[in-house]
């Protein structure tokens, strides 16, 4: 289960250090959603697996890019270094898991931006929920 890194007695925790946290345990959880995304994509199978095939690789393909950039770019506007705890594995059983999954991380994405003071960072975080919008689409619709 994700833990925020925990603070020192003698140590203040800030808003940006809370802002940071938040952050740093989403980040934690998608760094490994590609890996789970690539391990389903290649075992679909049956009507419109091809469609699901190509859907989960363009996904798991652009994600490892859009997260870096969060993080990247929160890291320069901050100016501190993001802790990302260790988390949790993630695993997908099937399509109906990934799209519940994506609208639970597009809501919590949405909750963190409305905290953070970075308008560049909130645009960078719009992409990964773009990204996971994109994927839910083509996992409903096109079959």
């Amino acid at each position: 289960m994700l833990q925020p890194p925990i603070k020192l007695a003698n140590q203040k925790m800030t808003q940006q250090d809370t802002i940071g946290n938040e952050i740093g345990m989403c980040i934690g959880k998608l760094l490994l959603t590609a890996p789970a995304l690539h391990k389903l994509h290649l075992k679909v199978q049956g009507t419109g697996s091809y469609a699901t095939h190509i859907a989960l690789k363009e996904a798991y393909d652009a994600l490892p890019d859009l997260i870096d950039t969060v993080i990247e770019g929160y890291q320069g506007a901050s100016e501190k270094l993001l802790i990302i705890p260790e988390t949790d594995s993630i695993e997908f059983t099937n399509v109906d898991d990934v799209i519940m999954f994506c609208r639970k991380k597009c809501d919590m994405i949405t909750n963190i931006q409305s905290t953070v003071p970075y308008s560049e960072v909130v645009s960078n975080l719009d992409s990964l929920k773009d990204c996971f919008n994109k994927l839910k689409y083509k996992l409903i619709f096109l079959k």
